[in-house]
């Protein structure tokens, strides 16, 4: 058997699918509609009763402005009852509903005591409703005065089980979100006017959507209701239809992140509801009705599953078939562009065609990973409403992990590319695409970040502080006996010009930390002790709790600072999009001297962290000095490893400077032994992985940070890959004898060239850094894979 044939098959398959579900969808409906022409619904009805029922959830911010809507609608008053159900809202929802229930009758409140979720309030008011008809809205569609009268006037026809409206989208131009989603529904809506032609409109709205009140059947918490009851009603034996001049009108979120989160929402609960009435899958029963939900759900759903796996089986034909590189390459080229406006890397504004199509990739997406929450057993029944959303679901760093991961699986595809080829040019290139990887960070993201300083020209000076700000310097200990007095010591030598509170945070020690402390309070030294040991993150989270003043000067017990240096990071508080600043503390004690092995990257570290500082924000900070605005102190999660990392990410993701003050000085000892430094460095690279699992810590959609971020941080992790990327190609090219000859002589060579600068003493330190940084990266992932890596860190022997 041919596999690139196979290959070659199975991407054509994936294309012609794509291609029906999408424009020939459409096309197909528009084909059919001129062959059959739906019932007119009458323009003068009877006005039966009617009970409109609102959901509503913390809608304070709208419900007075909907309540007084649905008062003014142009339908009979004695035929309109309106019911609001709040899910145990927590805000004013309630009074507000009370209040116009006390001025008008027809309005009457329906309360959850227990919050449990949109369709469980629906059922409990459908067990209350004796009109004949219900018509489903939510708290923030404002309806058209004739709304009503335009849904319930197609119950004429005994055929029609539900009625849906048209949710128009109100575009805010000031967000990209608005217009894209406003644009994106507009064809929903031609789609569904086209469907109702031809047979019955697929799902409802949850905004706008009428039915006969015999047809409801009482709903699963995990139903979305909106979906799951006209499939029902389907499957008795009755048509839906869309009725586009029975019209709300709704914000959309404004936010593309919030917009494709709810999509996200909508798509795992509604496929949970297909699968309760799969019924409506089997054409034989169901006709053309069945074909629809094919069609416009559910390979819609699955459309990102089939096209990666289609470009997946294209890029391997591509070895054997030739012809199809330009077309596969450009396929990922637009995969990339469209991924990166919906990221917001790229502009989309003045390109609509780009914009709308980004977001139609990202809608893709957030229905996949809603079918994979559903696989996993994950199915929402409670809701936010968009308007308090932001902050209450963890965004994901889009931009940020997949520039990582294109980073890190670049090299290596390149060079399994080579080696399944045989081909001697995709050698070379995966060799040096590898060498890059391995040795172009220190000179290429430098150089980069050089010349972008001297095209802007000269930073702005700080503005001069001209009333200080209170500041607490918070000392982070555990089990820190050794070397706890002289930092105290050292703490309460600072000169600072305002307010200075020092706080020793002690995670459960058990030697005599706290005994030490507690000796200096009479001196203004503050002991706060965390009785059960959870780690810094958590330690820090609780210590912040008792923290009142403007600054947190955040500190490790082993660090120790210049008198003046808690000044000058505070100075730079006078500016007020500064949000954060790091300090410039040296791995070395004066008593003893620099840490040869390890003072060559942290020097590297303070020029890269200079050359960012400059014009933005820098990619992180150290932990053993920097300080922040309390406002802006992140609430760190127990068992969090890299506490300072979240804490510059979280600081700049608020639209805050984090910059470097070199002029701050403060010095600490490093690891003494290589054994010590693997500890540390595979403790630090389980952090990393941590962060991508978490979602914390990582920068969200602002494009300069995050090419920061990739540059200065994911580049330098994934050194490690790179090397064994960058030796497995040399073996390839130079065969295993001259392979090993060249890897031999280059190591001797550095050892040489280090041991003329330093010593030979230092030289074999600096390789034996080298060598352990790349064994603990391997540590570290192992560590994070099997979540044996702890939060709570141990103490460095000095």
């Amino acid at each position: 058997m041919n596999l690139y044939a196979v290959a070659l098959g199975i991407a054509a398959a994936c294309t012609g699918i794509l291609l029906l579900v999408f424009p020939g969808y459409g096309l197909l409906l528009r084909i059919l509609s001129r062959t059959r022409a739906p019932p007119e619904p009458p323009e003068s009805a009877p006005t039966p009763p009617v009970t409109l029922i609102i959901s509503a959830y913390n809608e304070e911010a709208v419900l007075e402005a909907k309540l007084q809507n649905a008062l003014e609608l142009d339908y009979p008053a004695d035929a309109l009852e309106i019911v609001v159900v709040s899910d145990a809202s927590t805000d004013g929802t309630d009074r507000i509903v009370s209040e116009f229930a006390a001025r008008d009758e027809r309005v009457r409140l329906l309360r959850r005591d227990e919050r449990r979720g949109k369709t469980s309030g629906l059922n409990a008011a459908m067990e209350q409703v004796r009109t004949p008809f219900v018509v489903f809205s939510d708290a923030n569609a404002i309806y058209d005065p004739d709304a009503i009268h335009k849904l319930v006037r197609h119950f004429t026809d005994d055929k029609v089980g539900y009625v849906v409206g048209a949710a128009i989208y109100t575009d805010d131009p000031s967000t990209v979100g608005g217009r894209t989603e406003g644009r994106y529904w507009s064809k929903e809506l031609r789609l569904k006017k086209l469907e109702s032609d031809v047979s019955s409109v697929v799902g409802g709205d949850g905004a706008i959507y009428a039915i006969r009140a015999e047809l409801y059947e009482p709903l699963r918490a995990t139903d979305i209701n909106d979906y799951v009851n006209p499939m029902q009603i389907i499957t008795k034996g009755f048509r839906g239809v869309f009725e586009p001049d029975a019209r709300c009108r709704e914000r959309t979120t404004g936010s593309i992140l919030q917009e494709l989160r709810r999509k996200r929402r909508i798509v795992n609960r509604s496929f949970a509801g297909l699968l309760r009435t799969a019924a409506v899958l089997n054409p034989l029963r169901f006709g053309w009705f069945s074909v629809q939900v094919w069609l416009h759900k559910v390979l819609r759903w699955l459309s990102p599953l089939i096209a990666g796996f289609g470009l997946v089986a294209a890029t391997a034909a591509c070895f054997r078939y030739t012809w199809l590189v330009p077309v596969v390459a450009t396929a990922w080229g637009l995969l990339l562009g469209l991924t990166l406006v919906l990221l917001g890397i790229l502009p989309g504004r003045r390109l609509p065609v780009l914009a709308e199509g980004s977001y139609a990739l990202g809608v893709a997406f957030s229905s996949a990973r809603g079918i994979l929450d559903l696989l996993r057993g994950e199915v929402t029944t409670t809701w936010e409403t968009p308007r308090t959303e932001e902050g209450v679901e963890r965004p994901l760093p889009l931009a940020a992990t997949l520039g990582s991961l294109l980073m890190l699986l670049l090299p290596v595809a390149v060079v399994v590319g080579a080696c399944t080829t045989g081909s001697r040019l995709w050698q070379e290139i995966a060799f040096i695409v590898a060498g890059i990887g391995m040795f172009g960070h220190f000179a290429l993201y430098g150089g980069l970040l050089w010349l972008v300083n001297l095209l802007r020209g000269p930073a702005e000076p700080p503005p001069a502080m001209t009333q200080w700000p209170s500041v607490t310097l918070l000392v982070s200990a555990y089990n820190e006996e050794k070397v706890i007095e002289e930092k105290v010591r050292n703490a309460l030598a600072t000169r600072y010009p305002g307010r200075l509170e020092i706080v020793v945070a002690s995670d459960g020690s058990e030697d005599d930390t706290d005994t030490l402390v507690r000796s200096y309070e009479d001196r203004g030294v503050r002991l706060f002790r965390n009785p059960v040991r959870t780690g810094k993150a958590g330690l820090l989270r609780r210590a912040l709790e008792s923290v009142t003043t403007d600054l947190v000067v955040l500190s490790d017990a082993n660090a120790l600072y210049e008198p003046d240096a808690v000044a000058l990071l505070a100075g730079r508080f006078a500016d007020p999009k500064v949000g954060a600043v790091t300090g410039n503390v040296r791995l070395e004690d004066p008593r003893v001297g620099p840490r040869g092995e390890e003072v060559w990257l942290a020097r590297f570290e303070k020029v890269l962290l200079k050359l960012e500082s400059a014009h933005g924000s820098t990619a992180g900070v150290d932990g053993a000095m920097v300080a922040a605005r309390r406002e802006l102190m992140p609430a760190y999660e127990d068992g969090t490893i890299l506490d300072d990392f979240v804490l510059s990410m979280s600081v700049a993701n608020t639209g805050r400077r984090v910059v470097y003050e070199p002029e701050a000085r403060g010095w600490e000892l490093s690891a003494p032994t290589l054994r010590g430094e693997y500890e540390r460095r595979a403790r630090i690279l389980a952090g990393i992985f941590q962060l991508y699992a978490r979602r914390i810590g990582l920068p969200l959609r602002r494009s300069r940070l995050v090419l920061r971020f990739l540059g200065h941080k994911v580049w330098r992790w994934c050194a490690p890959v790179y090397s064994i990327c960058f030796a497995l190609m040399v073996f390839v090219l130079f065969g295993p004898a001259w392979a090993t000859a060249l890897l031999a002589g280059g190591f001797v060579l550095l050892y040489a060239l280090l041991a003329a600068w330093r010593g030979f003493r230092v030289a074999g330190l600096k390789m034996g850094y080298l060598l352990v940084y790349q064994i603990a990266a391997v540590g570290g992932l192992l560590r994070a894979l099997r979540g044996r890596q702890s939060g709570a860190w141990r103490r460095t022997e000095r």
